[in-house]
């Protein structure tokens, strides 16, 4: 519901399944939606089966038909993210492009930064296109103009 409202719908195509949370968890880990994953999509569903469904890592690679370490590559890689950007992409303020190809690289480079972006994105989001036509301003700026790009990404945005 909350992304129809974000969508400015309030109808949507559904597909039903009639099955138990974790049998449609693994139905979408293992391609049913037949759209590619992003990897940080990829390592919440694991995470979901393991952590809030209570399935072992080595079942959930057989249910799924993957590898024991591929589930736990996927689960290592949420463990490097902070759970504000976590919480930030499921509640759709964040895409996860945004989150893999710029927020996270920041954090490792100026964690100061990415947070103090993280905030101006949950309170004004901005679309794909336009973080990374952010992110190519912040490249190229001075120390001076990435703190201002920082603190008001919305104004360094061209249309």
């Amino acid at each position: 519901m909350a992304a129809l409202r974000r969508l400015g719908r309030d109808t949507a195509c559904i597909e039903p399944w009639t099955c138990e949370l974790t049998q449609a968890l693994l139905k979408v880990m293992v391609g049913a939606q037949g759209r590619p994953l992003a990897v940080l999509e990829e390592a919440l569903l694991p995470r979901e089966l393991v952590h809030g469904q209570g399935l072992s890592q080595h079942e959930v690679a057989h249910r799924s038909g993957r590898d024991v370490s591929w589930v736990s590559r996927r689960l290592q890689l949420l463990c490097a993210r902070p759970d504000a950007l976590l919480a930030a992409v499921r509640r759709g303020d964040v895409s996860t492009w945004a989150a893999t190809r710029v927020l996270e690289p920041m954090a490792r480079a100026n964690a100061g930064h990415a947070a103090q972006l993280l905030v101006a994105l949950e309170a004004m989001p901005l679309s794909t296109r336009e973080v990374q036509c952010w992110l190519a301003h912040y490249r190229i700026s001075s120390h001076t103009t990435r703190d201002h790009l920082v603190a008001h990404p919305r104004l360094f945005i061209v249309h």
